[in-house]
């Protein structure tokens, strides 16, 4: 609950309005006596729902003691050092992870979800491809859970998991669907990449080669944290076994394409409440529209034209 004030046109300012109700069902109050003459009444703004975080983490890792169930403890495990690849971005190493177990932990977090009890992998969209062009349906995810309040901000956060080593090589394609449980206005789409064994080391290109085993070999018996480069297994050490991850990975590849920017679509039609006419002094009446867009709503008073039955005398006075 909140209340606030908001500057109109024509010189009144400071009109109170009260706001209440959970942040994707707004309710707004104009309280009475607030403007003289103009709407009073009281509108309910619908919100859609916005993705404020999307990450990668390794799951079954020693960073969520090595549980590969969906938990809080896998909060631990966020890559800092990885961000999403969006429409538009051309794929560099930020984008994509070395992990031996290949991408099979995965958050989203987001505002106003609009029915976050009912999520599942039905809301989704998931496909992975070699190429950045060519792409067919990925594994299916072993689960989908939402952690009300525990994303940034005290979003809520999504949490994805896929079988370990099912998604290595290769790029994830994450489509959350505008759907009646996420409440988004349109699809979000955006991508991870996973080249086991790589270190990044490569100008423009994503490869794993003799300097990544190098590198793994330099590196021998040191501690490592989340954004080690040559703990490839995610053990908080790298060691022998880093070394034989990137042996095995020698030669593989993934390329650093350019995501594709979806089609424009028509925007989802604003909800919007107007709040009863008065009928006192009908000359003067401002209409109040309440609409919602992306978490946020505007309030908008409208004057109508003068009506017919306004004397020509009357014509001058000033509007609200």
């Amino acid at each position: 609950d909140a209340e606030f004030t908001v500057d109109l046109v024509d010189g009144l300012v400071g009109v109170p309005l009260k706001v209440s109700g959970p942040t994707n069902q707004i309710k707004v109050l104009v309280p009475g006596g607030a403007i003289a003459g103009a709407v009073i009444g009281t509108a309910t703004v619908q919100v859609t729902a916005q993705i404020v975080g999307r990450s990668v983490f390794y799951n079954n890792s020693s960073f969520d003691n090595s549980d590969p169930s969906a938990n809080a403890a896998d909060d631990g495990a966020i890559a800092p050092d990885k961000t999403a690849l969006l429409p538009g971005q051309t794929g560099s190493f930020a984008n994509y992870t070395s992990y031996d177990k290949g991408i099979n932990g995965l958050m989203l977090d987001a505002n106003a979800l609009q029915n976050r009890a009912s999520i599942t992998a039905s809301d989704f969209a998931f496909n992975v491809s070699t190429d950045g062009i060519n792409w067919t349906p990925a594994p299916a995810v072993d689960s989908v859970i939402v952690r009300p309040g525990m994303g940034i901000g005290g979003s809520d956060r999504v949490e994805i998991i896929f079988p370990d080593y099912a998604i290595t090589n290769e790029w994830l394609q994450v489509t959350m669907n505008a759907s009646a449980n996420t409440g988004l206005a349109t699809a979000d789409v955006f991508y991870f990449g996973s080249l086991v064994g790589g270190t990044g080391q490569h100008d423009n290109q994503a490869i794993v080669n003799t300097t990544d085993i190098a590198i793994a070999k330099l590196a021998s018996n040191t501690s490592a944290d989340l954004t080690s480069i040559s703990d490839f297994n995610r053990s908080g050490l790298t060691n022998i076994t880093d070394v034989a991850i990137a042996k095995l990975n020698n030669q593989h590849s993934i390329p650093l394409f350019t995501a594709a920017v979806p089609p424009l679509t028509a925007p989802a039609v604003a909800r919007t409440a107007v709040a009863s006419t008065s009928t006192v002094r009908r000359a003067k009446v401002a209409t109040a529209a309440m609409a919602a867009t992306a978490n946020r709503f505007s309030v908008v008073y409208i004057k109508p034209s003068a009506p017919s039955i306004v004397p020509a005398k009357k014509k001058s006075d000033p509007w609200i």
